[in-house]
């Protein structure tokens, strides 16, 4: 998959990020939505049947997930990184990372079937890939809520084939290095779904 990676087109990281104005206009549909960025735990998850019955309904892409993601993780030098694959509505179908952090990210509410839509938790990669249906970068700050200001996420959003988003890959990581080759590398994983 790395050379795949090495001879993808390049894209733009820069034209993806988010700008000031974009932020502070973000940052104020959040407020006006009455979230808090200062939270510790995210909240806005489906629970009791509706979990169970949205687990059934993905169990396919869960199970694709399951294969793909401990694959792909052994193949980067970053134990800081996280994989995310939502809904089209942003909610977690599964998630993927070390032992460690797995349960740091359950400590925070971060589970399958947790919302992960700007009317949830304010901005962040998923909910801008979603939104714009195409790859988005959102970096430390950039988050709405600060239980995201320590992770570099790159999302890229899942197409059927008749064009339909289906949902979205999210690639987290803790370290604030270039995120370049990795921007392709999300896309590529979103087109595997």
């Amino acid at each position: 998959m790395w050379e795949k990676v090495s001879t993808h087109i390049k894209m733009d990281q820069k034209a993806l990020l988010l700008n000031q104005q974009q932020q502070d206009n973000a940052h104020q549909y959040g407020l006006s939505l009455g979230l808090r960025p200062d939270v510790n735990k995210l909240t806005d998850r489906l629970n009791g049947a509706a979990l169970c019955r949205f687990l059934k309904r993905y169990a396919p892409a869960a199970t694709a997930a399951k294969h793909l993601f401990p694959h792909v993780y052994t193949m980067l030098p970053d134990p800081t990184c996280a994989f995310v694959l939502t809904d089209a509505e942003g909610h977690i179908i599964h998630l993927f990372s070390a032992p460690e952090l797995m349960a740091r990210c359950a400590e925070k509410g971060i589970l399958p079937g947790t919302s992960l839509s700007e009317e949830a938790c304010g901005i962040n990669a998923v909910s801008v890939a979603l939104q714009n249906r195409k790859a988005s970068i959102v970096k430390g700050t950039q988050h709405f809520t600060r239980l995201f200001h320590d992770w570099y996420c790159i999302a890229a959003p899942i197409f059927d084939t008749k064009e339909r988003l289906m949902g979205c890959i999210d690639f987290s990581s803790g370290h604030k290095g270039d995120l370049d080759e990795k921007l392709p590398f999300v896309t590529m994983l979103a087109e595997k779904f």
